[in-house]
């Protein structure tokens, strides 16, 4: 537990460094991160075998356009 927090506090001081000046440097090092984590990593397919999606990013929402909200709102 007192890991995940020290790690989650990392996480949020490096974002309030970085990531609200810039957001797309915090974008770049996250896609880094997974990256990271993903190589070796033998993957399933939900499809139970079919590759018909091999290779494509599921969709998900961003907190990019808030990011830029806030930020346009504090100028």
């Amino acid at each position: 537990m007192e890991e995940a927090l020290a790690k989650h506090m990392g996480v949020c001081g490096r974002f309030n460094r970085v990531g609200r000046a810039n957001p797309v440097l915090m974008q770049s090092e996250a896609m880094r991160e997974m990256l990271k984590k993903s190589r070796g990593q033998v993957r399933t397919s939900p499809r139970d075998g079919a590759d018909a999606g091999a290779g494509r990013l599921a969709r998900s929402s961003s907190c990019i356009c808030a990011i830029t909200k806030d930020l346009n709102s504090v100028k």
